[in-house]
């Protein structure tokens, strides 16, 4: 698929996801205009569904580049509909050697990456510790962190259901945390900072949602 046809494309599901999610959850957002659109970037979310990376990343003007569980490519339809929306195949278990490597080549090429931190989907509602995996990318890629909160897809897809049922859901993009400061910051500094970041908007995003 050439450049202009995939940014086409890509542009298309995100207004799909859009109108279905606006549609179904009542999807309403805050500070997209937050999100930088050039430079790399590594977006940084709480993780309450399987529908959270769509839902994000359908919202600001920005292509976001996911990750996703090897199997899914196993099947050539799948394979060929994530990969066309820069999905990073990534082991059941974590990111993995060849995972952390595309998603490192993809911010050393100024593309942005949504990551979830936690890892795994809450079991609760609420947010999970951090996971320090994220470290080597943020050190070696040289990209600024969108701290993001999603709040009320828990409510509507909780793990251990088969299908989401309709719902409010409210997405805030917090303020970037520049380059300059993630220098400064020692791993477990860092760590505090982005969880405390990620908190922050996920409250937001619960008071906003109503």
């Amino acid at each position: 698929m050439s450049s202009w046809v995939n940014r086409i494309w890509y542009q298309f599901i995100q207004r799909m996801v859009q109108v279905s999610g606006v549609g179904y959850f009542g999807l309403r957002s805050r500070g997209q205009e937050r999100v930088p659109l050039t430079g790399p970037l590594i977006v940084v979310a709480n993780h309450q569904s399987n529908w959270d990376p769509p839902l994000i990343g359908c919202i600001p003007e920005r292509r976001f580049a996911y990750l996703a569980k090897k199997t899914l490519f196993h099947y050539a339809p799948m394979r060929w509909f994530i990969s066309s929306l820069h999905a990073i195949p990534i082991n059941r278990d974590g990111m993995g050697i060849g995972g952390f490597k595309e998603t490192l080549k993809r911010l050393k090429h100024d593309d942005a990456v949504l990551i979830f931190p936690e890892g795994q989907r809450c079991m609760k509602g609420e947010m999970e510790p951090l996971m320090p995996g994220f470290l080597g990318l943020v050190r070696r890629s040289k990209a600024v962190l969108q701290p993001v909160g999603i709040a009320g897809m828990f409510e509507s897809w909780p793990r251990g259901t088969a299908l989401p049922k309709p719902g409010r859901v409210f997405i805030e993009f917090g303020e970037v945390i520049p380059r300059e400061e993630i220098e400064r910051l020692s791993d477990e500094e860092l760590i505090s900072l982005v969880d405390r970041k990620i908190r922050e908007c996920f409250a937001v995003a619960k008071r906003l949602r109503g």
